[in-house]
């Protein structure tokens, strides 16, 4: 079954660093400065990288954020994921789906917690247009499984009680994230599955039925 530690998301501020950094960038004039950077490359621990490699990021973020506030350009996944390989020489689907994230908000976010989670395996193409073709398959299935979850009856309880530990932030996250908070807070036990979830559901309500039918047979 799914398991999650809503205490550990609070102990941690993982929600309140998130807010922030959503509600920073949806401010009139917002600009991109150091320390900015340095609460996003900590809250989605992007480490050790060369210079070259922040530069290009941030360019690209920076690019996101002025197609945002002028409607010129729908962000999109694969579009993210090969401008950052032209600009770094590497392909970054986990950064470019937080790329992605920051600026719409509705869309799930890759990363290993996630596809463990979902019960998916990264890419080992090693060509390019191969590796980028199977991340955007793989990131298409990212999403229809959360839409899929997010209808899920246990996954709608679990929702509520987030809401609950954080009535503060009411309106201000997405379903799609509280899910990942959901999944990322079961990061230290053993993946448990969304999916595990609807399958105990599943025997559950053939449990509770047949009880039924022994209660009637026996009227």
């Amino acid at each position: 079954m799914l398991t999650y530690d809503l205490e550990m998301l609070e102990k941690k501020q993982s929600v309140d660093k998130y807010v922030d950094i959503m509600k920073k960038i949806k401010v009139k004039g917002f600009k991109l400065s150091d320390a900015f950077k340095n609460t996003f490359n900590g809250f989605y621990r992007i480490r050790n990288r060369p210079a070259k490699w922040y530069h290009a990021f941030y360019t690209l973020f920076d690019e996101l954020l002025d197609d945002t506030k002028h409607g010129t350009k729908k962000a999109d996944f694969e579009d993210i994921l090969n401008s950052l390989y032209k600009s770094t020489g590497q392909i970054e689907p986990s950064f470019s789906s937080k790329l992605l994230h920051t600026f719409k908000p509705d869309m799930p976010i890759w990363d290993s917690i996630i596809l463990k989670s979902l019960g998916l395996e990264p890419s080992q193409k090693k060509d390019h247009s191969k590796k980028v073709k199977e991340d955007v398959k793989i990131y298409n299935e990212i999403c229809k499984q959360f839409s899929d979850h997010l209808n899920d009856l246990g996954v709608q309880e679990a929702l509520k009680k987030f809401d609950s530990k954080f009535p503060q932030y009411k309106g201000e996250i997405t379903e799609t994230k509280k899910l990942d908070f959901i999944l990322w807070s079961n990061r230290t036990s053993r993946y448990a599955s969304v999916l595990d979830l609807s399958k105990a559901k599943d025997e559950l309500d053939k449990m509770k039925n047949s009880k039924k039918g022994v209660s009637h047979s026996g009227a």
